[in-house]
């Protein structure tokens, strides 16, 4: 007659396998939202070089977005044979979203379009502010990445579950607005 498994032997592979599963499963279904928030967060390095040779760069530098690859990257433009030509930068790395989407995007509040979009920065005019709004359906989240027209780094909020942009307030203050035009600041 063939060898058979205890009782107690059935129970102790049960509890293992238990026990295996406990520690594995929310590992395995945090990984999307981990994901996600590393693309955020990419987004956000991508938006704050930009803005950092915006800041050091005589040059026109842009960010482009291209909605059918979802990659977003800092341009610079070139004249080449006297045409103006946007060229990607090879010293930044390029954003490429895949567990995220690029729900919103506005500059000065204006929408962009979500199809793609190049926003410029050129060296002798104010920058727009930019925000973004990229959301992850699989971590049910979203992340707001905005850039004032006078920081040289993308702030990183999380936006939760909403899917629209919450407008940024201007930090600047007119003085003549408030009333307060003839007292010293």
């Amino acid at each position: 007659m063939g060898r058979a498994f205890t009782l107690i032997e059935l129970i102790v592979v049960v509890l293992i396998v238990t026990i295996l599963a406990g520690l594995i499963a929310p590992r395995v279904l945090d990984s999307a939202r981990r994901q996600a928030e590393a693309e955020a967060e990419s987004v956000a390095r991508v938006i704050s070089a930009a803005a950092q040779k915006d800041a050091l760069s005589p040059r026109t530098v842009g960010v482009s977005y291209d909605g059918e690859s979802h990659r977003l990257e800092v341009v610079v433009l070139e004249y080449v044979d006297d045409r103006a030509v946007w060229r990607a930068d090879p010293l930044v790395e390029p954003a490429e979203l895949g567990a995220c989407e690029l729900a919103a995007a506005t500059a000065d509040g204006a929408p962009l379009d979500g199809r793609g979009w190049l926003l410029a920065f050129p060296p002798s005019q104010a920058r727009a502010t930019l925000s973004l709004l990229v959301y992850s359906s699989g971590a049910e989240r979203g992340w707001q990445i905005d850039l004032e027209p006078e920081a040289t780094a993308a702030r990183l909020a999380p936006a939760g579950g909403q899917r629209a942009i919450t407008p940024v307030a201007s930090r600047a203050i007119d003085l003549d607005d408030a009333g307060r035009g003839d007292e010293p600041w």
